[in-house]
């Protein structure tokens, strides 16, 4: 048994060397065998399968914050998102709103006064003084004031000067027609004429017209009364310029220094 071992040997021995001649890889190698997995198994003792609870808990509660954490980072992402949104869309409103201004600025500027808030008060204004002279006129002819004595004084753009002149007045009629001598008198015949409407009694039918002759955005009118007996105390009118946008004005009127006269 010894001599065939030796033999097989040497044979082996002998190819071997054959092949190395003949430039052949050698076949003498072990091959790794894979090695052998055992399958996991369910611990079958009571704290094998507590450990493994255990573990089990561990890994859905470390699941469980994983998931949690990524929702928190999309919650805070949507949160920048809208934040960054919101406030892009409040710089733009700002932004527009600034520019709105500014443009609107330019143009009343350029436009010039009357401004657009004038304007508007204005109209309110002798929109409502036509309902004012009303209830002035009702309120001076329920008093009956028949005679008394007023100042009036009257000035406009034509270099027209009446005034101030004290009048006494009596049914309607001018007692004592004031004297160019006395006062400011020119031209005679337009004071005389003007001071026939501004009579109180008849100076509500004359303001009523001013009011008529108003253009909006173009030109102004102002008129108060007194608050004792109703007359009117003073009227303004003018225009605007329109080259230098500024008011000028056309006519002023006031009525001082009234008092009724009763006969003894």
């Amino acid at each position: 048994m010894a001599r065939e071992r030796t033999t097989q040997s040497k044979k082996s021995a002998r190819k071997q060397s054959v092949g190395r001649k003949l430039g052949k890889p050698s076949t003498s190698f072990t091959t790794a065998k894979p090695k052998h997995t055992t399958p996991s198994r369910d611990p079958w003792t009571p704290w094998g399968k507590w450990l493994k609870r255990r573990r089990e808990q561990r890994e859905r509660k470390q699941r469980e914050r994983e998931a949690h954490r990524q929702q928190r980072q999309a919650a805070r992402r949507k949160r920048w998102v809208r934040r960054r949104l919101v406030t892009t869309r409040g710089l733009v409103f700002l932004v527009l709103l600034v520019l709105a201004c500014a443009i609107a600025g330019l143009v009343i500027a350029l436009l010039g006064r009357p401004y657009p808030w004038e304007s508007i008060a204005q109209v309110r204004r002798v929109l409502a003084l036509s309902d004012e002279i009303n209830t002035q006129r009702a309120r001076w002819e329920s008093l009956a004031v028949d005679h008394y004595e007023v100042e009036i004084e009257y000035t406009d753009q034509d270099e027209t000067w009446c005034g101030p002149a004290t009048i006494e007045v009596q049914g309607g009629m001018i007692v004592n027609p004031p004297s160019p001598d006395d006062t400011h008198w020119f031209p005679s015949h337009r004071c005389t004429e003007l001071f026939d409407y501004l009579v109180i009694a008849r100076s509500f039918t004359w303001l009523e017209r001013r009011v008529s002759d108003y253009r909006p955005a173009a030109s102004y009118l102002n008129i108060t009364f007194d608050e004792s007996f109703g007359n009117p105390a003073t009227a303004e009118a003018g225009l605007y310029n329109p080259d230098l946008r500024t008011p000028e004005c056309c006519w002023r009127v006031t009525w001082r220094n009234f008092r009724p006269l009763y006969e003894e």
